[in-house]
């Protein structure tokens, strides 16, 4: 075709209208007649007129559709398996041409620097439309792509009304950005149900036409055709699996998509995007999906060590060093001879568990009768009442112990081969004489482990009894006892293959107990000697991954009775309250031959007042952005509330990725609350993080609101309304196992207020600017547990998303938080909308000793490993990938299109 004048052009518009029309059409299908918008002579025929030069602004370019958008899954042939479809061609082509050009989407996929994209495979009309309505406004872009629609193709009953969800979808795209341009494509020829896609064509091209109207120039709807069927690209020549196009498929898409981007610039439709976004359209930004490693492939570093725990005010309360007090003899009675005694929490009184008491149990192997003295503190115990199991087990067998958490001890009969059979406590609050359930097998036994190598404790400290075995050397390997009912949802490997405990030599193994000495919920190790002195080991959080405890040796231990004694009449037990396990000496004496008289003196451990060996260095550590700076603070936080604030030097245009010292001097504050009661969250919404306090039994909250002047900290402690009984929960025994978390889920910048119930169900009182709301439930419960579960913008688009944490590795996956979910009752009774769980971050500890601030000025959560015991901290950084360019801008050479 030659060139001709402006004139002949004008003149001769509709014989050239008609003439190309037809020369486009290659398949033996019907493509109806169009508005002008395909008759304009700029429009159609590259031939003939100069296309209108890139503009001078960034083509901000949202993809939006499934699997074919995504580009997978890739043809067999494909062996390089870049996962870029039609994306990376396009770009490399608009580049070559001189657009400026950031892909944009909330999901990066694909080998291509620039590889943002908002497509999900499988997806429909309707589901890609859910995901546009929560990432348009965050995105905002100025021209979408979208090829959509051959899942509803494909399934029975949605090729109807295609065109209408597609209107709905449109029309959503515009309400975020009325000033973008869409570019929507007909299907691709599909190998099984050609028929239905024509359908959808048809409906697409209609809707096409009404939304744009008769005059392309000045158009209705800023809204174009991208012809994908048209003869150009066929099955199965270009598509291998009757759907997805193969390599040569994806380029032409991308000569289909860069022909209507052309005339839609040469209809002088496009221009610059909004620029009130959070992220720049250069290079780079900090709105993406993490990659599980990418934070080891960081250019700043992987595993930075940036806290060093040189400041005195970080510590620990050192070893446990025994201590106590004679409280005489506090117990004197006549029982039958050869009883059994015990100490075990069988009531309930309402007192929290590090103030719960044990009560004093004797058993009469001969009659199998039981009493219980109900203990009230302080050595007081109630005249003994009787209580039955209705199950006989020979005493050397009987042991007591919580098995399902619910703070109550049970009672466990161990059989002479090592099987454990279970009696659940079902007394309730209040009740004195306690109650239990059927009995039932709790575990299978290890073979070759009979009664007298089992031990019990709870050795990771969830408030649930683990099965321990010992081996002839005397390493002890146990069991977890997972899940949430009265039985163990399931058993895993606390050791993993290894020893949990590694033996002392102690010789005989008559002396072996699990006691939680120093209240903190977790079973230490103690071996009783012939005369009643004992070995120490504390359980403390481990170090590296796994669950194996750091065993501390005690610096102080009991002393003995400078006497030989019989073992069992050591008993240790709870008797004062304090937490810290109590020692105690049961006597017989005055034996007639069916009765002795039994008495009991104890000592009161008194280490809690000096060296309890119950905290790490570790557990205050926190952060929280108190500056209002973009990078997180650090505070941590001492066991009775000390807040330590160590501000982050850190700025936006002055940030060494912590290749220096990052912290300023520390500035302090008492709060009256106990760690477990405090949270790190800005309140108020004025970007500074403030102090929350929560009351254990009614949830109330108190809010010290953050005055930071630029210079210095000012707080106000407040009250804050409307909070009691918003969540009752309290906290259970593991670091982080609360039932309370504060984290920004609706992006208003203001934390709300989160409840977690064991199972992992939450529910929420959202934090508005008009007051609270009740949001009900906002995720259902899946059984896992609550402790492993933190919040934390993870893709940094300002809604905080919910973390699963691995307890033994320190592996994290990510529910992404996509708003609020406008029908509950179709999810799962949930308000807010989590994608299903994808793996973010590879842990470097274990799950414990994982954090996730923000530490790297792009608002979102970093990974942070923090050590236990010295409260040194390690960075790997969370940023985008680097977007742009891939190398030298050069000519993809896509096939040659022309419609």
């Amino acid at each position: 075709m030659h060139i001709v004048s402006s004139l002949g052009i004008a003149l001769r518009t509709s014989v050239l209208l008609l003439g190309l029309a037809h020369d486009a059409v290659a398949v033996p299908m019907e493509i109806p007649d169009l508005p002008l918008y395909n008759g304009t002579i700029s429009a159609l025929s590259p031939d003939l007129v100069r296309r209108a030069d890139p503009r001078d602004f960034y083509l901000r370019l949202m993809p939006v559709g499934a699997s074919i958008v995504r580009g997978l899954p890739p043809a067999p042939e494909d062996t390089a398996k870049e996962n870029n479809g039609f994306r990376k061609a396009l770009r490399d082509k608009l580049r070559f041409d001189g657009w400026k050009v950031n892909m944009v989407g909330g999901i990066s996929s694909g080998s291509m620097a620039d590889n943002d994209v908002e497509a999900v495979g499988g997806d429909t009309i309707d589901q890609t439309h859910e995901r546009v309505r929560r990432s348009a406004p965050i995105w905002q872009p100025n021209l979408y792509l979208i090829n959509c629609g051959t899942n509803d193709a494909s399934t029975d009953g949605l090729t109807r009304g295609a065109g209408e969800r597609m209107r709905n979808m449109i029309e959503t795209m515009f309400s975020h950005t009325p000033d973008a341009v869409i570019i929507l494509s007909t299907l691709l020829q599909h190998g099984r149900v050609q028929s239905e896609v024509e359908d959808v064509n048809r409906q697409y091209r209609s809707l096409v036409s009404q939304m744009q109207g008769p005059d392309p120039r000045n158009p209705r709807a800023k809204v174009f055709l991208a012809e994908m069927q048209d003869g150009f690209i066929t099955w199965p020549r270009d598509i291998w699996d009757n759907i997805h196009p193969n390599w040569e498929g994806f380029r032409k898409m991308a000569a289909v998509w860069v022909n209507a981007i052309n005339r839609v610039n040469d209809l002088n439709w496009l221009s610059a995007p909004n620029g009130n976004t959070k992220f720049p359209d250069g290079d780079s930004h900090s709105t993406c999906t993490k990659e599980p490693g990418s934070g080891a492939d960081n250019p700043h570093g992987a595993g930075v060590k940036f806290l060093f725990a040189g400041d005195p005010t970080i510590r620990d309360d050192g070893a446990y060093r025994h201590q106590s007090q004679s409280k005489g003899q506090i117990f004197r009675e006549r029982l039958p001879s050869g009883c059994s005694f015990y100490w075990a929490q069988l009531t309930d009184f309402g007192a929290p568990r590090e103030q719960a008491l044990d009560e004093l149990i004797v058993i009469d192997e001969s009659t199998d009768n039981m009493w219980v003295y109900v203990n009230r503190g302080s050595g007081r115990l109630d005249p003994k009442a009787s209580f039955k199991v209705n199950h006989f087990c020979i005493t050397r067998g009987i042991r007591w112990g919580d098995i399902n958490g619910d703070g109550l001890d049970d009672y466990i009969c161990i059989a002479p081969d090592g099987t454990p059979f279970v009696a659940i406590n079902t007394s309730k609050l209040g009740q004195t004489v306690p109650t239990f359930g059927n009995f039932f097998q709790w575990r299978n036994p290890i073979a070759g482990y009979p009664q007298d190598r089992v031990l019990l404790g709870d050795i990771d400290g969830d408030g649930r009894l683990d099965y321990c075995v010992r081996h002839d050397n005397g390493d002890l390997h146990c069991y977890r006892n997972g899940g949430f009912g009265n039985g163990a949802g399931y058993w895993q490997d606390i050791g993993q293959g290894r020893a949990v405990f590694l033996s002392k030599n102690t010789g005989d193994a008559r002396g072996l107990r699990f006691v939680d000495i120093n209240g903190d919920g977790r079973a230490d190790w103690i071996w009783i000697d012939n005369q009643g002195g004992t070995r120490i080991y504390i359980n403390k959080r481990g170090v590296d991954k796994g669950l194996i405890p750091y065993w501390e040796q005690a610096a102080g231990t009991h002393p003995g009775m400078g006497e030989a004694i019989d073992r069992p009449m050591i008993q240790f037990g709870r008797v004062y309250g304090s937490s810290f396990a109590d020692y105690t000496r049961f006597y017989n004496d005055e034996c007639d031959g069916q009765t002795c008289r039994v008495s009991i003196t104890a000592w009161e451990n008194k280490a809690h007042e000096a060296n309890g060996g119950r905290w790490q260095k570790g557990d205050g550590a926190r952060f929280g952005d108190l500056t209002g700076t973009g990078f997180d603070d650090y505070i941590w936080i001492s066991a009775f509330g000390q807040i330590n604030i160590f501000p982050n030097k850190a700025r936006q245009g002055n940030f060494d990725w912590y290749k220096s010292v990052a912290w300023g001097a520390t500035v302090k504050f008492e709060t009256g609350f106990n760690r477990r009661q405090l949270h790190i969250g800005d309140w108020n919404g004025d970007g500074l993080a403030d102090i929350i306090g929560v009351d254990r039994a009614t949830g109330a909250l108190t809010i010290w609101y953050n005055n930071w002047d630029g210079t210095s900290f000012n707080f106000n402690k407040r009250t804050a309304g409307g909070t009691a009984n918003r969540c009752t929960l309290g906290w259970g025994v593991l670091y982080h196992d609360t039932a309370h978390h504060f984290a920004d889920i609706t992006g208003n910048g203001k934390v709300d207020y989160i409840c977690v119930y064991p199972d992992g169900r939450m529910t929420a009182m959202l934090n508005t600017d008009t007051g609270f709301g009740d949001a009900g439930q906002i995720k259902y419960g899946e059984d896992l547990d609550r402790a492993n579960f933190r919040f934390a913008d993870v893709n940094g688009d300002g809604l905080a998303d919910i973390l699963h944490v691995d307890k033994f590795t320190g592996d994290a996956r990510v529910f992404y938080n996509k708003g609020p979910n406008r029908n509950p009752a179709a999810n799962g009774g949930s308000s807010i909308t989590w994608e299903r769980p994808s793996a973010a971050y590879r842990g470097t500890r274990r799950g414990a000793n994982m954090h996730y601030p923000s530490l790297s000025g792009q608002g979102r959560a970093d990974m942070v490993d923090i050590e236990p015991n010295t409260a040194h901290g390690w960075i790997s950084f969370n940023t985008c990938p680097a977007g742009g360019d891939d190398g030298d801008i050069v000519d993809p050479r896509l096939p040659a299109y022309t419609p």
